[in-house]
């Protein structure tokens, strides 16, 4: 009498194994689906239809099914699989991702993209389901398994926010920027063009490709170059107006310098010209040619005549010149500046 009891025991026992061995398929399936379209994956952004729904559930496979993620064996090919994108993510919708640091607006010219920095942005769900029969008392019908798995696979990386490379900057990717007027960018590109095609722009090569510098180190092997006087303007990352404005005085006082002093008339602090700077790097480099000569007229063996004179009458020069340029300087700077 016992025995039909303990065969339903076990007909239920094995019932139950299979089911749970399913549901964890349909579990592993379902990870398996939206996994398989995480990015960069797949680039398609989009799954095609799969012959095999069964009912009302849709059966989808990704387009890269047959160069990297085939349908798992595992699974039957009547039995559904697929993948969805999800609008919101109640979870992570979270009011403080609205706040005025993330959203902006930041300034009147720029404010963030809508839903760049959302959290709750780009999530996706797998699922998987199966019908299947009983494998012991049949007559208790089939069974249904349905199993899905939620992913966040946000938006957040460079190449799929419009940047070419890592090295790109991100303000045109973060912020939607107000364009300047087209007059504005007419006359910066008639400004380029002026400069490019001055008349006047060969005197500006003592700034940085001056030839005295060029040709000395030539001639004596010095293995420098000229000298780059250019006074350019600081880094810096603000909005600030007051900041701009210091930035802008600085290059100015490095232009045409500035002394300061105290109440008895000595002086401070003291940066000097551009003119200034100049004058001593021409004196230096006169000097230091100077130096090359005569140690060329007092090397042994020394010289041909006709060369040592020639190198003579070359320093000759070159202290005029430094004179003339010292005179310069004495004008140019404060009696009691430091030298």
């Amino acid at each position: 009498m016992a025995l039909p009891i303990l065969l339903l025991i076990m007909a239920l026992m094995i019932n139950y194994g299979v089911v749970a061995s399913w549901k964890l398929r349909a579990l592993t399936v379902s990870r398996h689906a939206v996994w398989s379209t995480r990015w960069p994956r797949t680039q398609s952004g989009g799954w095609e239809r799969w012959p095999g729904s069964q009912g009302s559930h849709w059966t989808t496979r990704p387009p890269h099914a047959a160069t990297g993620d085939p349908r798992p064996e595992i699974w039957p090919d009547e039995a559904g699989i697929g993948v969805r994108g999800l609008d919101r993510w109640p979870p992570l919708d979270d009011p403080r991702a609205h706040h005025r640091v993330a959203r902006g607006p930041l300034a009147p010219w720029a404010r963030v993209r809508e839903g760049l920095l959302d959290p709750a942005r780009g999530p996706r769900e797998g699922s998987s389901n199966i019908e299947r029969s009983f494998p012991m008392l049949g007559r208790l019908g089939n069974y249904r398994l349905d199993a899905s798995d939620s992913l966040l696979d946000n938006l957040w990386q460079y190449q799929r926010t419009g940047i070419p490379s890592n090295r790109h900057r991100r303000l045109p990717a973060i912020y939607e920027l107000t364009r300047a007027p087209a007059s504005y960018s007419q006359a910066y590109v008639q400004a380029v063009v002026a400069i490019l095609y001055n008349p006047s722009r060969a005197a500006l090569d003592p700034l940085d490709r001056d030839d005295e510098f060029l040709g000395y180190s030539a001639r004596f092997g010095w293995g420098t170059g000229a000298p780059d006087f250019h006074p350019r303007l600081a880094r810096f990352c603000s909005l600030s107006h007051e900041t701009a404005a210091e930035r802008s005085d600085d290059v100015i006082e490095r232009i045409v310098g500035r002394t300061e002093r105290d109440a008895n008339g000595n002086v401070t602090d003291h940066t000097p010209s551009l003119a200034e700077r100049m004058t001593r790097a021409w004196i230096r480099l006169y000097r230091r040619v100077i130096d090359e000569l005569n140690a060329a007229i007092a090397a042994d063996p020394p010289p041909p005549p006709g060369a040592g004179a020639a190198m003579q009458a070359e320093i000759a020069q070159l202290e005029e010149r430094i004179d003339v340029l010292q005179k310069y300087l004495e004008s140019l700077q404060p009696s009691d500046a430091p030298d």
